[in-house]
């Protein structure tokens, strides 16, 4: 606690600062008083100041500001955020102005995405090739030593999750005033996010083949696989807003993404019985490098809103645009080899 005063013979001012800190069954109170005095000659003093205090629970955040000037007014703020579950928090506030007028605010989100569909996808091999050379060793036929190669292009690609995320809605309103001031908006995304690529495959191992390879292979060494990846997210970002009396709504179908490079380093065990009949293939990673090699853009397909001032707005042509204006090929050829210059560094 701090306080001062100070007197020049006419008027005397205190001042004083109260920290305030509490805490009990895992909720913490903090926050600071701060008051002032004034006394001008006969005149009555006056007190003014600023009361602010912070809560934190595990689950519930708040605020309380309140201020009081010389003339005894007051007006302040404060709300409480409580996080019902891992995807739901509700946040209740009021706010109370000097000419004595309250208004309520109401705030929902959801933290979490809710998932309207799982992710699928699926891989293929385009091509595979596998050869296999066996070297006589000292007992030939029955285990001898073999090297083996392996060339090969896979495709893959994947769909989802689909899910809704960035989901907010918020309001307010005067709830003793003639005019009421509802105020209402709603914001959130319905998102899909998608990949399509193409990836190289090759290996080079050492190992035994039984009987010529008939009864028996194993083998194992490194693998490398380079990669170009296509990522891409459609979404449509919602957004609709009321306020006395007028309604506004707005929607967009969006795609962004752009292109991505990559390279893994894998170890390498294959196993095989009764001449390929039965086989297990294991890996183990070693190292993955990834980077974008394109800018990464944003196009957008279509726009539809609403609004009770204008009427329906419908898609048009014009609405069609792609973020950034201008692709400057040369800075992407760049940041593409710095960010493989990087990558070996790596």
């Amino acid at each position: 606690m701090t306080l001062g005063f100070t007197y020049d013979g006419t008027t005397l001012v205190g001042t004083g600062k109260v920290p305030v800190t509490y805490t009990r069954s895992g909720a913490s109170f903090t926050g600071e008083l701060a008051v002032t005095y004034l006394k001008k000659g006969d005149d009555e003093g006056k007190i003014s100041g600023t009361g602010k205090l912070a809560v934190k629970t595990a689950k519930v955040d708040g605020y309380l500001v309140l201020n009081v000037n010389e003339r005894g007014v007051i007006w302040g703020e404060g709300s409480v955020s409580y996080q019902i579950n891992d995807k739901i928090k509700p946040t209740i506030g009021v706010k109370l102005s000097p000419d004595g007028k309250i208004t309520l605010i109401g705030k929902i989100e959801l933290t979490k995405p809710i998932v309207l569909f799982p992710a699928k996808g699926s891989e293929r091999d385009l091509i595979k090739l596998n050869i296999d050379f066996i070297i006589p060793g000292p007992f030939p036929g029955l285990a001898d030593p073999m090297v083996h190669l392996g060339a090969g292009v896979r495709f893959g690609y994947g769909i989802g999750p689909g899910q809704i995320v960035n989901t907010v809605i918020e309001g307010s309103f005067d709830p003793f005033e003639e005019d009421k001031n509802a105020q209402l908006s709603f914001k959130s995304t319905f998102e899909v996010p998608g990949h399509v690529g193409l990836t190289g495959i090759l290996e080079a191992g050492l190992g035994i083949a039984v009987l010529g390879g008939l009864a028996a292979k194993v083998h194992g060494g490194l693998r490398l696989e380079p990669s170009f990846t296509l990522k891409l997210v459609a979404s449509i970002p919602i957004t609709a807003q009321y306020a006395n009396g007028d309604f506004e709504f707005e929607g967009r179908v969006e795609m962004a993404g752009g292109l991505s490079l990559g390279l893994a380093i894998k170890f390498y065990a294959h196993v095989e019985a009764l001449g390929g009949g039965a086989s297990q293939d294991f890996d183990w990673s070693i190292k993955n490098y990834t980077y974008d090699a394109a800018q990464q853009m944003k196009l957008t397909l279509a726009k539809l809103g609403y609004s009770t001032k204008t009427g329906v707005k419908w898609p048009e042509f014009n609405d069609i645009a792609i973020e950034p204006k201008s692709l400057d090929p040369i800075a992407m050829i760049k940041r593409t080899a710095e960010s493989a210059k990087a990558a070996l560094k790596g």
